[in-house]
């Protein structure tokens, strides 16, 4: 007889839940410093949010040091009016005594995406036998998933409590004390026994009144957490919802901070060269030499200044060049670092495109090119015994485009530097949010065309720390007068700011993918890549292996038929009733995209991709 399925108890497993939030929790500071009240005098929220100012908060997941908590409250504008009102009457009431203390409001994905991993965690941790896709769907009965609406991140949820001079109130329990006493009406159903239930009790119901009276609604398992305009408030009152859809993560901005983030509206957009002149006065004098104009060269445009300074700042790098695309970021790299009549170690892996583009390169420059399968330890073996010899570069792909494998970057640095005395050059097209320079990489080259832009235009970018090779790199980029058009670098500046959550929503929706994937008799070896190597963030691509070709000529035609309906013949089908999400791309080497009878790039690993294997791009449209 088969042994009956182990029962979940939830109340055990949230309690486990707060001891793994402990781990990673920084030390509570006393009220007086942990607690924020703004003025707000100057602050102003740059997207469709607010900031929360003049209300009282101890943001709990920012002191946790949970990744991606917001330091300082935001709401919607309605929602932030509400509570200003409800503030107000509480204060009044009490002779002001009393006052809401905001716990969390806005979340980001991040932030629910490491909520939600803890708790897939604790669950697979309390019971080792079920699998990731079990843990995910228990998760899913506590936690939003991060993919979904989930309430705090449409700026209508927030988790609040009362303070009473000057101090958190009696409530019974705490903030996500996941217990039977955190019900709302826990003291209606169990009478308090003692003073200091009463005094919860007192304090729950006055909580209430306040946050109804201004039309906010609760939830039956937490007393502290009310929303208003979300899915769940409009299930409860009855009325259509008001916020329907995640919100970007807004940014503070006062007089300190600059309009950086936000693209100027009117951008100036000329390619090539331009001169400003106010009118034909102003040009004479101008063009006499009598008055200075306004000029714009080719690779000093102010949009793609301020584009850069974004992403050097999502990529956590000092210097940022912009370029008409990756394969051009590539070979500027490459030449950058590895002279005429130099070698260059390359892993067979690298995106065979940009194989063929090195190779052209090495015929051109008389470079010495060592191929290897840098996933293979005995490879690493012989590279520090110097069987192949000294390099003056060392090029990869992370992770691997198609094979998906990735790298420990930390630790290739380390060989490569100190082993090989070598320059590291990575390319991050795949997760271009890795934390590939902080892990020493000495070079960073990445597409802008994927991610970055979401798939608007054409560009590529490279990124470094030491200033020694920018000064290489430009030094090819101005030989040879590349640049990025203000017009691309505008559009991808303008994607930038949701860069981080398309990518985190991307990386989740391809866990489930990928774990549908292995249900299906036809689908082997299904690749994605290891997130924790990757700063947390897998990405949006998925490999696989088919027992049966046609399946993957069938896909590919779904597929491809669904992106010519997206341009506006007529409603997509999604792909949602097979896996529940679209998907951008899908190269397969057997289908109608790229016969097998097609030219191959000659001397790269393109012949060595198995005509059973499929490449997945995951789009963003919802589970």
């Amino acid at each position: 007889m088969a042994e009956p399925e182990k029962r979940f108890d939830r109340t055990c497993h949230q309690a486990r839940l707060l001891r793994v939030l402990g781990k990673i929790a920084v030390q509570n500071q006393t009220m007086e410093n942990s607690t924020e009240k703004a003025t707000g005098t100057n602050l102003m929220a740059s997207t469709n949010l607010v900031p929360l100012n003049g209300i009282t908060s101890l943001l709990k997941y920012s002191v946790q040091n949970l990744p991606g908590a917001m330091s300082h409250p935001f709401v919607t504008s309605e929602v932030c009016q509400r509570l200003d009102r409800v503030n107000k009457w509480l204060q009044n009431y009490s002779c002001g005594t009393t006052e809401l203390l905001v716990w969390d409001a806005y979340r980001t994905l991040e932030t629910q995406q490491s909520i939600f991993d803890l708790y897939v965690e604790e669950i697979m941790e309390h019971d080792p036998a079920i699998t990731v896709l079990q843990a995910h769907h228990r998760a899913l009965e506590f936690v939003s998933a991060p993919s979904s609406i989930f309430p705090h991140g449409t700026g209508g949820a927030v988790d609040v409590t009362l303070l009473i001079n000057g101090e958190e109130a009696k409530m019974g329990s705490g903030f996500d004390a996941f217990i039977p006493e955190s019900a709302p009406d826990w003291y209606k159903l169990n009478p308090p026994a003692n003073p200091q239930e009463l005094e919860a009790s007192i304090n729950r119901g006055l909580l209430l009144r306040a946050m109804e009276m201004e039309n906010f609604a609760g939830i039956d398992t937490e007393w502290w957490h009310y929303e208003f305009g979300t899915d769940t408030w409009a299930a409860t009152t009855g009325q259509a919802p008001l916020y329907t859809k995640i919100a970007h993560t807004p940014t503070l901005e006062g007089p300190e901070t600059s309009q950086r983030h936000v693209p100027r509206r009117q951008p100036i957009l000329e390619a090539g060269v331009a001169q400003v002149f106010i009118n034909s006065e102003n040009r004479s004098a101008s063009l006499s030499g009598a008055q200075h104009a306004h000029y714009y060269a080719r690779t000093s445009h102010p949009t793609n200044y301020q584009m850069a300074e974004v992403l050097a700042e999502l990529l956590g790098a000092n210097y940022v060049s912009l370029l008409q695309s990756g394969l051009s970021a590539l070979r500027v790299a490459l030449k950058s670092v590895v002279p005429p009549g130099g070698s260059l170690l390359y892993d067979i892996g690298a995106y065979y495109e940009c194989q063929g583009a090195a190779l052209d390169l090495a015929q051109d420059l008389d470079w010495r090119m060592v191929s290897l399968d840098l996933t293979d330890h005995n490879e690493w073996l012989k590279l520090a015994s110097g069987e192949y010899g000294s390099f003056d570069g060392v090029w990869l792909d992370n992770p691997r485009n198609w094979f998906l494998d990735t790298f420990k970057i930390k630790d290739v640095s380390n060989f490569v530097h100190n082993t090989l005395e070598s320059v590291l050059i990575c390319d991050t097209s795949l997760q271009p949010l890795q934390p590939a320079l902080a892990n020493g990489a000495d070079i960073v080259v990445s597409s802008l065309s994927k991610y970055p832009s979401n798939g608007l235009t054409i560009g590529g970018s490279i990124a470094v720390n030491d200033p020694r090779w920018l000064s290489s790199l430009q030094k090819v980029i101005a030989t040879e007068g590349h640049v990025l058009a203000p017009q691309a670098a505008f559009t991808i500046w303008e994607q930038l700011t949701g860069l981080r959550d398309r990518l985190t929503a991307r990386s989740d929706k391809a866990k489930y993918i990928s774990l549908a994937l292995t249900k299906y008799s036809f689908v082997q070896n299904v690749r994605i890549p290891a997130a924790k190597y990757l700063g947390g963030i897998a990405g949006g691509q998925i490999s696989f292996h088919l027992t049966d070709s046609s399946q993957g000529w069938r896909m590919e035609r779904v597929i491809g038929h669904n992106a010519l309906l997206k341009h506006g013949w007529a409603k997509s089908l999604g792909l949602g009733c097979t896996f529940g999400a679209a998907f951008t791309s899908t190269e397969h080497f057997a289908s109608n995209v790229r016969h097998r009878d097609a030219k191959l790039r000659s001397g790269t690993n393109e012949s060595l991709i198995p005509v059973d294997m499929v490449r997945l791009g995951i789009g963003d449209e919802p589970l």
